[in-house]
């Protein structure tokens, strides 16, 4: 593949400079191009670049109000997460203030032995039987805090 692009690459190229010397530039084309378009065919001109200054100015200015448009497309996405963050964080600030309240009441507060990401308090005797354990715990998560 990668040669296919490259032998059509220099016959563009050889067909392009065949304008100014076609007997170097006819070597390097490939057998079958040569058969179907003669030396000559294709030139290149250089054309002028400059542009009136009303252009040139009318151009600047669309640029910078393009640019200006993403810079304030940007800002507000970046104010919208920010703001989404801040009740985030507050939400989660909640929720540790009551997770120390109780820990400072004197309960024990422990992980959930079947639920991820869930803090409890056990509550009761532990010398409880085994069908009772469940009922120990009482479990809190950030998810389920909506205040």
């Amino acid at each position: 593949m990668a040669q296919h692009e490259a032998t059509v690459a220099l016959d563009f190229l050889s067909l392009i400079s065949s304008l100014n010397s076609p007997d170097m530039a006819y070597t390097s084309l490939t057998p079958g191009l040569k058969e179907v378009i003669p030396p000559k065919a294709m030139g290149v001109e250089k054309v002028s670049t400059k542009y009136p200054p009303q252009l040139m100015h009318d151009d600047r200015l669309i640029s910078q109000g393009w640019k200006m448009e993403g810079l304030d497309s940007t800002g507000d996405a970046l104010l919208r997460a920010a703001s989404r963050l801040k009740a985030e964080s507050e939400k989660e600030k909640r929720y540790w203030e009551q997770i120390m309240s109780i820990r400072d009441e004197g309960w024990t507060i422990c992980k959930h032995p079947k639920l991820r990401n869930t803090l409890g308090v056990r509550y009761g005797f532990a010398e409880s039987e085994l069908m009772f354990l469940q009922e120990w715990w009482v479990g809190s998560s950030a998810d389920y805090l909506r205040l």
